[in-house]
């Protein structure tokens, strides 16, 4: 009997392992037909876009990177653009690189920004903390946008587009009043 016991533990083990590559195949390949069905058109109702909530999650979102990236670059501009030319040699630092990728993270920035402010007019303003965080997004944003540093970097921009981003941004940003700051109302960027 002892014999017997290893042998027909390999043969489980080795009985296991084959139903294991079997069952791997079978989910792996799938056991679906090769030859699918066309599906007829029907008369129903288009699929909706997609919701609201998804769209301003995506724009909040990549409003909040693009300020947040802006932010921190802000400092390491100045700084760059108060070195000496041997300096920014010596540490091995390409300012127009630099002014270039804040102008494009500005542009990038300005866009997601004019889609937020279309999507909450969208969908008839925010609640609550919602807008609490909207305002403050304005805020920061309104902050980068009226910086020196970033309409002269805006100069630095290859995208041919910028005069209609820059108009798009202003006719969204013109028509968002604050309710708390009636005087805040003034649009960043509108001398350019």
């Amino acid at each position: 009997m002892r014999k017997h016991l290893p042998l027909f533990s390999r043969r489980a083990a080795f009985w296991f392992l084959g139903l294991a590559l079997v069952v791997a195949s079978v989910l792996l390949i799938g056991t679906d037909n090769d030859d699918p069905k066309v599906r007829q058109a029907q008369n129903v109702a288009p699929v909706l876009r997609v919701g609201t909530s998804h769209n301003l999650a995506l724009h909040w979102k990549k409003a909040k990177s693009w300020a947040d990236y802006l932010d921190s670059q802000t400092h390491r501009l100045l700084e760059a653009s108060s070195m000496s030319f041997w300096e920014r040699w010596r540490k091995d630092i390409n300012l127009s690189r630099m002014r270039y990728m804040y102008s494009e993270a500005t542009l990038a920035h300005i866009e997601s920004m004019t889609h937020l402010f279309q999507v909450r007019k969208a969908a008839g303003g925010f609640k609550n903390l919602r807008e609490f965080d909207f305002q403050n997004m304005v805020r920061k944003s309104d902050y980068l946008l009226s910086l020196h540093m970033t309409k002269e970097c805006l100069g630095w921009s290859t995208r041919k587009d910028v005069p209609e981003v820059l108009k798009a941004y202003h006719l969204e940003r013109s028509q968002f009043k604050d309710a708390d700051n009636p005087k805040y109302g003034r649009v960043p960027l509108s001398d350019l």
